[in-house]
């Protein structure tokens, strides 16, 4: 009897799983990558997202144009993809793109006007993709007749979130890191407290800042608010070209979204308070470790107690300048480890010695799993900064752009590793913080512990798969229940402005009636005190002239 009980459960169970997962499979979602300025890092996470939703049984429709590569989504990770006319090859996007890049790394961040060119000419870049896909009215009227039940807009490339808006599509956000220019906490309806949240994603603030960095952390909120009207100008000449819901401001399109998913979590980013509309997705691009050739493994167990260090600018910068690569050579080459270099620029007229390996590409995710590895020297981008800490290995971070700085400074305040800028960096200090990472071991036990602290948390659900599951329930069940009401409130009311106005007014009333009510009560009590005396004084004479 027991043994036909469980049968019949197991049977039951099976049944159910089938019947939810009927429910779940065939839902069509549009992934729009319009944008002409993305780092191969942005379509890796689209990919592994896309990926995952087809394995789960969804059909993805990914969206780009002529201009833009998709190498990245390789098959399986596609139902369809469709391609719009663009205005530019993608050997010209490759090259504006490095250009962009450039002017960005050329000062380390620093400098204020190569930036605001990058910044310009990235918005250019937006700005031409955008009118591309909306010029293409063959391929506008298609996705117009096909029915899609949600669409994943990332947000580095403000048209993603045009398009849900104009086919009237339910949309998730999807972003890189924790914040972006224009779009940030508040656009979802988070609380982002200004005495103890750094809000540049660009800056190196912690969340214990002095009193000075608190003015500054809080007036940056209004001055960014100010700039993004300027960057969201060509948004807003599209919204009205085309009647995109004209009447919000650009900033507004992402706020009826269902969900944030945002690649960050507590092991990098400080604790902060979070809306049930926000998914921390922080590592879902870490992918399973695989074996590494016989070459690597020789390298690596060759090394010895010394051990190996890895070295790499990341995926979109090829060099970083020949004086920091001569600093970091002749560092290298007076090091007892051995040096895996991903490196695809020229290289100075120094000597390289037999313990160095220049590699034009690195599986650098199965090489950080490799117990020989004993430090990562990086840029401090985000994907490979998880994947250093998974493995726990300390680092050595040159942040160049963008939340680079916003990632190494946390890598650096908690302890993982050590930051150093661009600009400063000498062979001295450079090889200091090396040889300091490399024997300090504070650093190896601060990332083995956050190491530890990141597994837990993903230990039942990785963060592809919690990315899935959210997806999954808010096309079942909407996401008005996750969405807190300050979403649609304005800033008189979200801020209590009207209240602390009104309290204010009454507060002024009450101690001016108290003011008044207690002068009228002095001058009747001087009064009284007044009459009591003139009425003793008669008294006195009267008593006197009686004597």
């Amino acid at each position: 009897m027991a043994m036909e009980a469980l049968r019949t459960s197991v049977v039951l169970f099976s049944l159910c799983q089938i019947l939810c997962n009927c429910q779940l499979e065939g839902y069509r979602i549009l992934l729009p990558v319009t944008s002409g300025f993305h780092t191969p890092s942005h379509l890796k996470l689209l990919s592994t997202l896309s990926r995952g939703l087809v394995q789960r049984g969804h059909h993805v429709t990914v969206l780009t144009s002529t201009g833009k590569g998709w190498d990245s989504f390789t098959n399986g990770s596609f139902s369809e993809i469709i391609v719009y006319q663009g205005c530019y090859t993608k050997e010209e996007n490759t090259i504006r793109n490095n250009r962009i890049m450039r002017k960005f790394t050329m000062f380390g961040g620093t400098g204020f006007i190569d930036m605001a060119n990058a910044v310009g000419e990235m918005t250019d870049s937006f700005a031409q993709c955008c009118s591309d896909f909306w010029a293409d009215q063959q391929t506008v009227d298609r996705l117009g007749a096909e029915h899609f039940d949600l669409a994943v807009a990332f947000y580095l490339g403000p048209c993603n979130g045009l398009i849900p808006n104009y086919f009237n599509i339910p949309f998730v956000t999807l972003t890189s890191t924790v914040r972006l220019p224009g779009l940030d906490e508040s656009t979802f309806g988070m609380p982002i407290p200004s005495s103890y949240v750094p809000f540049d994603v660009f800056g190196t603030f912690t969340d214990k800042m002095n009193f000075q960095q608190r003015i500054r952390n809080f007036v940056e909120f209004y001055i960014s608010e100010v700039f993004g009207i300027f960057f969201d100008q060509f948004l807003r000449r599209l919204q009205y070209e085309y009647n995109i819901k004209p009447e919000i401001k650009p900033k507004e399109l992402h706020s009826p979204s269902l969900l944030w998913l945002s690649y960050i979590d507590v092991t990098l980013d400080y604790a902060r308070p979070f809306t049930p509309n926000v998914i921390p997705i922080g590592g879902l691009m870490i992918a399973p470790v695989t074996p590494l050739s016989k070459d690597l493994i020789d390298f690596l167990e060759g090394s010895g107690d010394h051990g190996v260090i890895l070295c790499s600018m990341g995926s979109a910068v090829k060099s970083v300048g020949n004086d920091l690569t001569a600093a970091m050579l002749n560092t290298f080459n007076g090091l007892h480890q051995r040096v895996i270099w991903k490196f695809g620029g020229s290289l100075p007229d120094v000597n390289i010695s037999k313990n160095i390996r220049i590699v034009d590409w690195m599986p650098q995710n199965d090489l950080l799993a490799h117990p020989q590895v004993k430090l990562l020297v990086y840029h401090g981008g985000i994907n490979g900064v998880y994947e250093a800490i998974n493995h726990g290995v300390p680092m050595v971070l040159i942040p160049l752009f963008a939340d680079q700085f916003f990632v190494s400074t946390r890598v650096h305040d908690k302890g993982m590793g050590r930051m150093l800028r661009l600009p400063e960096i000498t062979e001295e200090n450079f090889k200091e913080a090396v040889v300091n990472v490399l024997t300090d071991v504070s650093y190896k036990k601060n990332v083995d512990h956050f190491s530890a602290i990141y597994k837990d948390l993903n230990r039942f659900q990785s963060p592809l798969e919690r990315a899935i599951y959210w997806i999954d329930h808010v096309m079942q069940f909407g996401g008005e229940h996750l969405r807190p009401r300050s979403v649609d409130m304005g800033s008189i009311e979200l801020y209590m402005l009207d209240v602390t106005v009104f309290l204010f007014i009454v507060s002024i009333v009450f101690c001016f009636i108290v003011f008044f009510v207690t002068r009228k009560c002095i001058r009747l009590c001087w009064r009284c005190c007044c009459d009591k005396q003139k009425t003793a004084k008669s008294r006195e004479k009267k008593s006197v002239k009686n004597d």
